[in-house]
């Protein structure tokens, strides 16, 4: 009877191990399960849980897969400077792999992620001191870098638009100083600032307004011919733009 117990146990065992896959293959399981929660849930990523994947991984393939994986649970889970620092490291570990203009484009769209929180963080609080939201700027440099050396690349096509993005939010936030220094009555600055804006980020939705900043502070300053100037410069920026 005993005999017959254990053999019926070890029947009933068999089909449920030939579901569990071999350890070649619950890198693949696992990974896919990990991937497919990133891309389906809004709620905080469980960081451990790809760290684990990396114990996991048995070939080279699997290990920079596995990095990658979770410089984008990273991402996921807003941590963005700490996958900006993975995806270096890993370009140091893995600088021949076959998909880098991947890596430049997370690394770039991590840098510009980090770079709304502090223009956001900026904007909210505008003084004298509001800082600049560097990693904007900085993003921008890994979108051209991405662009420059991977032209044909998908990512390069979907980078050139968060560029466009990525210019309107710094004319914005050189606007929102602006602005600020036109109520603090600092109109030398306002030229300064919207000088800028007109020469550097041209075709951005504060154009118009950096213009008639511009022209109430030459107005304050008691240089009307000045402000003249400006508007009709306003206004022939106005035609260009509906003509074109």
């Amino acid at each position: 009877m005993n005999k017959l117990i254990l053999f019926l146990s070890l029947a009933l065992l068999l089909p449920a191990c030939a579901t569990i896959p071999a350890d070649s293959s619950l890198f693949k399981v696992k990974y896919t399960a990990l991937m497919k929660k990133t891309n389906t849930e809004a709620m905080v990523i469980n960081i451990k849980q790809f760290k684990e994947l990396e114990n996991l991984a048995s070939t080279d393939r699997q290990r920079m897969q596995a990095a990658l994986a979770l410089a984008y649970a990273y991402y996921k889970n807003r941590q963005f400077d700490t996958c900006v620092k993975q995806i270096e490291d890993f370009s140091r570990k893995y600088p021949s792999y076959p998909h880098l203009d991947y890596v430049l484009y997370l690394r770039a769209l991590a840098t510009k992620a980090a770079g709304k929180q502090q223009f956001m963080k900026a904007v909210s609080h505008v003084s004298a001191n509001t800082p600049y939201p560097e990693k904007l700027r900085l993003a921008y440099t890994y979108f051209v870098d991405l662009i420059t050396r991977y032209p044909k690349s998908e990512y390069s096509a979907r980078a050139l638009n968060l560029m466009k993005n990525i210019r309107t939010n710094l004319a914005a936030y050189e606007m929102f100083i602006a602005r600020y220094a036109l109520v603090e009555g600092q109109d030398k600055e306002v030229i300064r600032r919207t000088e800028y804006i007109l020469e550097f980020y041209k075709g951005t939705p504060v154009m118009n307004e950096a213009y008639e900043l511009q022209a109430k502070a030459y107005r304050a300053l008691g240089k009307d011919k000045k402000a003249e100037e400006v508007e009709r410069q306003r206004k022939q920026a106005e035609q260009s733009s509906t003509s074109s």
